[in-house]
């Protein structure tokens, strides 16, 4: 990153930013998840399970298991 490492990962992970993300991803992945995964396994930094949100609720919904091997604040938003 051109800002340092700590400046760019949290300037990604700004409200815009990652809404924009979460839709991306959303777009890409979630009808593949849906159709070929049994279970979520999300890791660090756990902010990133958020982009699997989408899929813990509703018909045919999946169910998540976090890792928590990091700080659980690494890389959360101040918002």
């Amino acid at each position: 990153h051109s800002r340092g490492q700590w400046e760019g990962a949290y300037a990604s992970h700004s409200a815009d930013v990652w809404d924009q993300t979460k839709r991306a991803f959303r777009a890409g992945y979630h009808n593949f998840l849906r159709e070929n995964a049994d279970i979520i396994l999300c890791g660090h930094p756990l902010y990133w399970c958020t982009l699997y949100e989408d899929l813990l609720h509703g018909s045919g919904s999946k169910a998540m298991l976090a890792v928590v091997d990091q700080p659980p604040f690494f890389l959360v938003p101040s918002q």
